[in-house]
């Protein structure tokens, strides 16, 4: 009888212990990621099927905001707006054996500022202010004007004002407006508007 049992517990002990052997990796193990986009992380299984995992986010500890969201497949896309810390750990873990994980830290990096339309269209000779409609600005953001920087008001994220003045040697010109979004991740708008 004795003998009957410690065959079934050393059966028992070989068919769980191959499911806890299994090893996990996630690629990349750091990374940065601008908001307004997305990041396709990568997950390895080894050792014994099913290789299947599960994605997880998390902001650490005391960190305010929203970690943003992450696909069943490990696709990340941040959140709208940056949390406190601007870190989020991501977490990929085995579900044949749960105690198998493997995590990354993804940096969070301010949106790329895209130029939609300047109003008004033509400016006049002398003083302006400018009001620029687009998208992924933030607070911070400041308007370029040839290559002059504005005092700039942030309004929203799709909105700014600035207000500056064209010079006489600068009249019936084309002059360049862009966006630059401050650190992290600071990034110039790829849209570029000419005001006459």
């Amino acid at each position: 009888m004795r003998k009957n049992v410690i065959g079934v517990i050393l059966a028992g002990f070989r068919m769980y212990l191959p499911a806890y052997a299994q090893t996990v990796t996630v690629s990349p193990t750091a990374v940065s990621v601008h908001l307004g986009t997305f990041y396709q992380f990568t997950a390895k299984v080894t050792e014994i099927t099913p290789t299947t995992a599960g994605w997880t986010i998390a902001l650490p500890a005391g960190t305010k905001g929203s970690p943003g969201t992450i696909s069943a497949n490990g696709r990340y896309t941040p959140p709208n707006a940056m949390p406190s810390t601007g870190t989020v750990i991501v977490t990929v873990t085995s579900t044949a054996a749960p105690t198998a994980s493997a995590s990354a830290t993804v940096t969070l990096l301010n949106p790329y500022p895209a130029v939609a339309s300047v109003s008004p269209a033509n400016l006049p000779f002398g003083t302006f202010t400018l009001t620029i409609n687009g998208s992924g600005f933030v607070p911070g953001a400041q308007v370029i004007f040839g290559d002059l920087p504005l005092p700039t008001t942030y309004i929203s994220a799709t909105r700014l004002t600035a207000p500056g003045a064209v010079s006489s040697d600068q009249n019936g010109a084309q002059i360049p407006i862009s966006v630059i979004n401050p650190d992290p991740g600071s990034a110039t708008s790829s849209d570029v508007v000419s005001v006459l």
